[in-house]
């Protein structure tokens, strides 16, 4: 089968572990060691190549890798005023998204601006070759990259400078030349009779109106009024940067294909604005400031002021995160011994039923299955609507769901069904999950209550369950044991394993 979701971040993940020996726990640490150390390197060469300054590289690297929950005014007043932050983990601490898709943006914008810098052919050479695995990564950066590079060709173009356009044009063709694998795929998968409604659900929503977010428009302004004119390749390569967002938040224009807006904004539009303030911030102290050691001591403080503030974020923003799921995580560690357990006496891919909470769980820390559609299956199951449906119901139907009370609580949960089973569709195309038609609860309950009549042991083979956990802490009411088919196998505290009866 096509795949919709592109591997590479995952395969890079892993790659590390097998290179290292490194078990999950550990190869997940080491990545969060390794990755920002190269992400902080490759902002840092990039802004140094562009302004040669340190001062400014330090600051700008530091801020995207330790801040990118600050670039609204209202985040960095309440840091400041209220010791309020995000509580969802610094961002680079994040494995594949977005360390994984940063890695490659940066990495491409380092080595490409090396290349115009210098001219030397093995910069260009890996920038092309960033570029095309790119594809393998993330829609977004790609998009982004190839938009930045066709704005920087039409520039190079009207200031005459012939060698740029030849030579960007070249690593953009060099890119498209590793991607062809990519597209070859995706001619696949467009064949494949499920890719309309899949698409559906990562956010494709068909419509020609534009869209201009308020950031994007803030760092046109912050730039075209107060940014150094001084070095026109900083000018340049900037200009095409800031200009960049509109051509991918309005691109559906052309193509009537809307891309989730969310993902330009978190990940390429707040570390270019991060990045705009603090170059304006040290051009606006070198114009105004003329005598040099009154220029530097500001300078100086700046940087050290910026550096406070990034390392007081990070360090409130890990605690405050860790401190509000502790809870949580240490009451999950009970599922430890029963993985451990499935990892030694299981087959690789055998599928299990669980609770949705254990199953989402249960695919990271084993080579399982779930059963069940929870979290992201609706982005990985080549299956219809009804497919879906069907895996929702099994926990529904194990809760003791009776017919007569299942539209009143698919009614209740409809934020959740929408999202858990039409991925982006409701949120992007009706404005929110919560706006899922009532119409579409009634089918779907209307199809819950048809499924009751199908004997649960047919339902376990057509989807190949080979065996069912039951949490009898967590889901009480279950009552396995009024299932003949089901015969239990191993039992660990409150967790008890059972394995289906071969015919």
């Amino acid at each position: 089968m096509p795949y919709l979701q592109s591997p590479l971040p995952e395969i890079v993940s892993g790659l590390w572990g097998k290179i290292f020996g490194l078990n999950l726990y550990n190869g997940i640490l080491f990545q969060r060691l390794i990755f920002p150390i190269f992400i902080f390197l490759f902002i840092y060469v990039l802004i140094y190549s562009l302004f040669k300054k340190r001062k400014i590289a330090l600051s700008v690297s530091a801020t995207i890798l330790l801040s990118i929950n600050l670039a609204d005014l209202l985040s960095l007043w309440n840091l400041i005023f209220k010791q309020e932050t995000s509580t969802w983990f610094l961002s680079f601490s994040h494995i594949v998204s977005p360390q994984n898709h940063l890695l490659f943006f940066f990495g491409f914008l380092m080595f490409f601006q090396l290349f115009l810098d210098k001219k030397k052919l093995i910069y260009g050479v890996l920038s092309s070759i960033i570029l095309g695995l790119s594809f393998y990564t993330y829609p977004y950066t790609w998009t982004f990259l190839y938009s930045f590079l066709g704005l920087l060709t039409l520039i190079s173009f009207f200031r005459k400078s012939w060698i740029n356009v030849r030579d960007i044009i070249l690593i953009g063709l060099g890119g498209v030349i590793i991607a062809i694998p990519f597209f070859w795929n995706l001619f696949q998968a467009m064949q494949n009779p499920m890719y309309q409604e899949m698409s559906l659900r990562f956010g494709m929503i068909k419509t020609h109106l534009p869209q201009i977010g308020s950031t994007v428009v803030i760092i046109l302004a912050l730039f075209l009024l107060f940014f150094p004119r001084s070095d026109k390749k900083a000018y340049d390569f900037f200009l095409a940067l800031v200009f960049t967002p509109f051509i991918v938040l309005n691109q559906q224009i052309i193509t009537g294909q809307l891309m989730i807006p969310d993902h330009y904004h978190w990940y390429f539009h707040k570390p270019l604005a991060l990045a705009l303030i603090i170059v304006i911030l040290f051009s606006q102290i070198d114009k105004r400031i003329k005598n040099c050691s009154l220029k530097n001591n500001f300078t100086l403080i700046l940087c050290i002021l910026i550096l406070a503030v990034n390392f007081y974020n990070a360090i409130l923003t890990q605690v405050n995160s860790y401190n509000i799921r502790e809870e949580s995580n240490v009451w999950n560690q009970r599922y430890g011994p029963v993985f451990q357990w499935l990892n030694n006496n299981t087959q690789k891919d055998e599928v299990v039923m669980t609770s949705n909470h254990m199953a989402h769980l249960l695919i990271i820390y084993t080579s399982l299955n779930s059963a069940t559609a929870v979290g992201s299956a609706h982005y990985y199951i080549a299956s219809d609507e009804n497919q879906l449906w069907q895996r929702m119901f099994l926990t529904y139907r194990f809760d003791g769901l009776k017919k007569e009370d299942a539209l009143n609580l698919f009614l209740k949960k409809k934020n959740i069904i929408a999202g858990e089973i039409y991925g982006e569709y409701y949120r992007k195309g009706y404005g929110g999950h919560e706006n899922i038609p009532e119409e579409k609860i009634r089918e779907i309950a209307e199809a819950y209550q048809e499924s009751l009549n199908i004997p649960l042991e047919d339902i376990f083979k057509k989807y190949h369950i080979k065996y069912l956990i039951w949490d009898t802490e967590l889901n009480p009411d279950w009552m396995i044991n009024q299932y003949d088919f089901l015969e239990q196998i191993h039992q660990t505290g409150d967790m008890r394993i059972y394995e289906v009866k071969s015919p």
